[in-house]
């Protein structure tokens, strides 16, 4: 009892390290959306700030993937449908496939009750209590102390990786020690059914989010279950291979509604984001970016997060190197793996050692990302948890190991901390120049990176990043400190100047508090007081008092950065663009005009309006000028054609490449011709030139379903210029109809001559095979489960008999 009290108290102490870091989201309302970014470095509001005041602009994709996949979320779902079609941006796009909203992520629950904004930021506070709680309960199970659990927690949770990446990477890996503790239970216990439940909870864990980050996740379990195999008990290699293997099924069966509809969908990805993803190995890379690593110990030494970094050197970022789980807990991580034989140190060590050479020396780096280093911070953070054991009660043995590695590490501190000082003395020396030489630098390659259409962002940056070598910058001299604490501390210990007790709290508050510091510095938690959620702009009053169904545009040199990408989902406004991780072929994948000479291809697309920037200017004749302001200008396309168009000609061009360029010639008119890829069904249909007197009333349009009247004097199709993809079905009248691939990348239906109702409904079948799967499974393992509870009762409840069987008796004599 007295142990369970002693870790609900380091428990609690770790949560408040937790509480300390999120301090404004969870008790003043700050957000975790980072609108700061929409002010300052987005078209049209950066215009009127003087200064650009960022405080971490690697958390972009917050403000424009986490917080409207949110919005989205929770309005499809109040419309009593699942999430699964967005039509918001490209012209539709398989939302559950994509994977990277977490569609399926059980705290997105949070949206029923809570607004958008505090379901998405306290959801992202609730990820990392959840990780915290689970990596203690499990380096506990693995018999590590509590100051140790908490130590390792605080690296895991605390770290760079789920910091930088805290709308996305939290959402799978807080399952991650869920999943290693009930493997561990299942195989301390020799119980099949800790198995099957840590199978349930990593399919929990995959269906949190990104499909990569998923996979990160999967290397992860299956590398410390490989550890069980190769470095675990000898006898029971064949049972320990066998539970991990149903793990991973269990996961992959419960998990099938996430990753079949992915897996589909990576199959159309028109954008080939699987074959292109993150960068190249190469020399270059492995040279500069090697040395680099030093970040994972030293993360001030390239930059801060408000400056220019120079990991750009290796074409990377801070926001690749993000692996920092703190120099206490580094130096720890070391102790472990040279002082202990544990097989699960050596499995975790061996993951770290697989991470760096795929990153380094392998091309399947594009596949992986930087993200992958996820999973060695992860495995460090657990290394670290049995070094901190072992320093507080080793043998002499270990001894000689533990001043080994405080010594070199010791001196490696000494040369950053004279290096640093050297660096600020040169800075001083010679300012100007340096300014120059890098302000010329930045001035060249500026371009290949963001924010390039801000004059003076760039020039920002450098400023900032001489700035951030003052001696006075905590960044460098904290870690250094709570290290030199940590040494310090071992060395009054083992000469008992100070018990085991005063060792573990210098422990811990060496490692809460440069972990705490550095995500505080990290993380931007905004007042929405001074950076409003949804500012308001005269260039969007048109585009919200129009109630038409259309769609709008950015086009142009950055109009990447005009509002932002998926940010007119938060508005209820179609776009033509987006931010994605994989997408099929859609309206967004049609080529358009690099000159802005924009054909009927535009209008087909229902673009009504379209941003640019305010030194582009549009044919007068096709677009009227609305509003311009603040850098930004908007203008209508008077020749807009509506979402739906009935028309009673079409073409049948089975060649796609053919079909292209027939779409794209100057000669196509979309209102008057479809181009189709098959005939259509009933063969008895004919095309008819003469134009269409059809109308249309729209009666239903929402996600996943869309339903329009017809009424029309001649057979024809109905288009609607929306995406086609995998999945959407048509009814005519109540009765199933044929769906046709139209225009290359749109849907039609053929209507015959009267009154008719048509409707549209997207019924994946993958997503349906998947639930089928994953609802068989679990109610397959919650009826074995019950069936061997009552089976071991009915044993318990067995009457015993006084004499022993007389085949034993048998036995016994023989």
């Amino acid at each position: 009892m007295r142990e369970r009290l002693k870790s609900f108290g380091w428990l609690l102490l770790l949560l408040a390290v937790v509480c300390a870091v999120f301090y404004e989201t969870i008790f003043l309302g700050f957000s975790l959306v980072t609108t700061d970014l929409l002010h300052n470095l987005l078209l049209p509001y950066t215009t009127t700030v003087s200064h650009v005041s960022v405080k971490n602009h690697y958390l972009v994709d917050a403000v424009s993937v986490g917080y409207p996949w949110s919005v989205f979320w929770q309005e499809t779902v109040r419309l009593g449908q699942l999430p699964l079609w967005n039509p918001y941006i490209l012209g539709g796009l398989p939302q559950l496939a994509e994977s990277g909203a977490g569609i399926l992520n059980p705290l997105r629950l949070l949206l029923l009750i809570l607004p958008a904004e505090r379901a998405f930021s306290l959801g992202v506070v609730a990820e990392y209590f959840l990780g915290a709680v689970f990596m203690f309960a499990f380096l506990r199970e693995l018999g590590r102390s509590g100051c140790a659990a908490l130590v390792g927690s605080c690296a895991f949770v605390l770290g760079d990786n789920f910091v930088s990446f805290h709308w996305m990477t939290p959402g799978l890996f807080a399952w991650a020690p869920l999943v290693l503790l009930l493997f561990e239970r299942s195989r301390r216990r020799d119980s099949w059914g800790y198995a099957c439940a840590a199978g349930v909870a990593l399919a929990v864990g995959f269906v949190g989010g990104n499909i990569q980050i998923a996979a990160h996740l999967g290397l992860l379990c299956a590398g410390y279950f490989a550890a069980d195999v190769i470095w675990g008990d000898r006898q029971q290699r064949g049972r320990a291979a066998g539970r991990g293997i149903l793990v991973l099924l269990v996961a992959l069966l419960v998990s099938a509604p996430q990753w079949l509809p992915t897996l589909e969908l990576m199959m159309q990805d028109a954008f080939a984001s699987t074959a292109v993803r993150g960068t190249h190995a190469s020399l270059r890379h492995t040279l500069v970016g090697l040395p680099m690593m030093v970040t994972f110990v030293f993360p001030g030494l390239t930059g801060s997060n408000e400056t220019f970094d120079l990991l750009k050197l290796a074409s990377a970022s801070r926001g690749d190197f993000a692996a920092y789980i703190g120099i206490v807990p580094f130096a720890l991580a070391l102790v472990g793996a040279f002082g202990t034989r544990d097989w699960r140190v050596r499995g975790l060590v061996a993951i770290i050692i697989a991470v760096v050479v795929i990153i380094f020396f392998t091309p399947l780096l594009k596949f992986m990302y930087h993200r992958f280093f996820v999973v060695a911070a992860t495995a460090g953070s657990v290394i670290a948890a049995y070094g901190t054991d072992i320093l507080l009660d080793s043998s002499e043995t270990q001894v000689r190991r533990i001043r080994r590695v405080l010594f070199w590490m010791t001196v490696c501190c000494v040369l950053v901390a004279l290096g640093v000082l050297g660096v600020q003395i040169v800075i001083s020396l010679k300012h100007d120049a340096l300014v120059a030489a890098a302000r010329h630098y930045v001035a060249k390659t500026a371009g290949q990176y963001a924010f390039g259409f801000r004059a003076d962002w760039f020039q920002e940056r450098v400023t900032a990043f001489f700035e951030h070598y003052r001696i006075s910058n905590v960044v460098f001299w904290l870690p250094l400190t709570c290290f030199f604490g940590l040494a310090g501390a071992w060395a009054a210990h083992r000469r008992r100047w100070i018990n085991r007790a005063a060792m573990a709290a210098v422990l811990v508050a060496a490692t809460a508090t440069d972990l705490a510091v550095m995500s505080r510095q990290s993380i931007a938690q905004i007042d929405l007081r001074r950076y409003p959620l949804q500012p308001f702009h005269p260039t969007l009053e048109p585009v919200l008092a129009d109630r038409d169904l259309f769609r709008v545009h950015r086009w142009g040199t950055n109009s990447n950065y005009i509002y932002r990408p998926n940010w007119f989902h938060t508005y209820g406004i179609y776009d033509l663009c987006g931010t994605f991780s994989l997408a099929p072929e859609c309206l967004f994948s049609l080529p358009e005009p690099a000159d802005g000479r924009f054909g009927r291809l535009l209008d087909l697309q229902n673009v009504k309006y379209i941003f640019v920037t305010q030194n582009v200017t549009l044919a007068p004749d096709h677009f009227a000028l609305l509003v311009e302001k603040d850098g930004v200008r908007l203008y209508r396309n008077k020749q807009c054609l509506p979402r739906f168009q009935f028309i009673p000609q079409w073409e049948v061009i089975p060649d796609r490449k053919k079909l292209l360029a027939r779409l794209t010639s100057l000669e196509f008119d979309p209102q008057r011709v479809v181009l189709l890829e098959q005939s259509l069904l009933p063969q008895s249909a004919t095309s008819s030139p003469t134009q269409s007197d059809a109308v249309i009333e729209v009666q239903r349009y929402t996600p996943l379903s869309v339903v329009a009247k017809v009424r029309t004097q001649q057979a024809g199709l109905l288009l609607l210029s929306d995406t086609y993809y995998t999945g959407w079905k048509a009814r005519l009248d109540g009765q199933s109809a044929s769906l046709y691939r139209a225009d290359y990348v749109m849907r039609a239906v053929w209507v015959p001559e009267g009154e008719h109702l048509v409707e549209f409904r997207y019924v994946p079948r993958m997503f349906w095979i998947g639930t089928g799967l994953s609802l068989g499974t679990l109610v397959s393992l919650t009826l074995l489960g019950i069936w061997r509870l009552t089976a071991r009762n009915r044993w318990r409840r067995k009457p015993s008999t006084s004499n022993p069987p007389a085949a034993d008796s048998a036995s016994t004599i023989r």
